[in-house]
């Protein structure tokens, strides 16, 4: 609001000596504003730009959000550590320390933050400890453990004593059949490759964290490709990111989509089925932000079908079927 109306200072300023309307309406508050709340807005602007650009990175809805949540709180925190300290502008750093106040009530302590915040920055290969904090490399064992344990299938080694255990039996009831008391090498060296796999999945994560952090253009770094790349690598963590790249830091997009319902459910449309609705949703959604142009002009399939109506129904009839097409 404040860049829009610094674009018309001057027909404001023009406004205050040709229009009395304009002037009596700012009379509670001493008049219309002067050179120095105009100053002010400018200063203002330039202040509130920064927050208004994280806002959009966390409304964002296609692409990932959740790793650039951690970075960009600190970021606001050094922003209005820098403005208080400053003396340069009172007016400014008076608002500062009151952003400040409200910043530390709700994400003043680091205890404060969801855990999978934390996460999401570890599981960014640009960052990964970077900020070197034993806690998150905690979080990130202990979901990884979870993860395990969750689906043996994607962890390949939590159920490493039960692989292959009733062929062994069999080899084993075999051996003392033809008199062989010990196993067969091919069975020892099966065995031996299972234990050293479940090892490999246990260091997984001190695997992930050893390797140097990828040194990449913020812009050009896809980081759902990077994981997809990298899924045979790190099975588990793989998984995790899947997740916890899911989560959006902000409910702008999902509640702009939604807040569509309102005007699809109505008094003429209010038989529609919950799926009907949802798809009705969903569908507009994806439409705005589809990269394919919808085709606007007829295709020669519609022009023959049109012309046929035309010469059996008359040209009214080719009128409300184009109409409702």
């Amino acid at each position: 609001m404040l860049e829009s109306a610094l674009k018309f200072q001057k027909a404001f300023e023009r406004m205050e000596d040709d229009d009395q309307h304009y002037v009596s309406y700012f009379k509670e508050d001493g008049g219309p504003p002067n050179s120095d709340d105009w100053e002010n807005a400018n200063v203002f602007v330039l202040f509130l730009k920064s927050f208004y650009d994280i806002i959009l990175k966390f409304s964002g809805s296609m692409y990932v959000t959740s790793n650039l949540y951690f970075h960009e709180m600190c970021s606001i925190h050094s922003d209005l550590t820098s403005l208080i300290e400053s003396s340069d502008d009172l007016v400014l750093s008076k608002m500062a320390t009151s952003m400040k106040n409200k910043y530390d009530k709700y994400w003043g302590s680091i205890d404060r933050l969801n855990n999978l915040l934390l996460i999401s920055v570890i599981l960014d290969p640009r960052y990964k400890l970077k900020y070197k904090s034993e806690k998150m490399k905690n979080l990130l064992i202990r979901l990884y453990e979870y993860y395990k344990d969750l689906d043996t299938k994607i962890g390949g080694c939590g159920s490493s004593s039960d692989v292959g255990k009733s062929s062994i039996v069999d080899s084993r009831k075999f051996d003392k059949k033809v008199g062989f008391s010990k196993l067969s090498s091919v069975a020892k060296f099966k065995q031996r490759i299972r234990k050293y796999d479940c090892v490999e999945m246990k260091n997984e994560v001190e695997r992930y964290l050893l390797e140097p952090c990828e040194h990449v253009d913020d812009d050009d770094f896809e980081i759902l490709a990077w994981w997809k790349m990298n899924s045979i690598k790190y099975r588990v963590l793989s998984h995790i990111a899947k997740d916890v790249f899911a989560i959006p830091i902000s409910t702008v997009a999902s509640e702009s989509a939604f807040s569509t319902g309102g005007r699809i459910i109505d008094s003429f449309r209010s038989s529609l089925s919950p799926k009907m609705v949802e798809a009705l949703i969903c569908s507009q959604n994806w439409l705005l932000h589809t990269f394919v142009p919808l085709q606007d002009e007829p295709t020669m399939e519609e022009l023959e079908f049109y012309e046929a109506m035309m010469s059996e129904f008359g040209s009214s009839a080719t009128t409300e079927a184009m109409t409702l097409d």
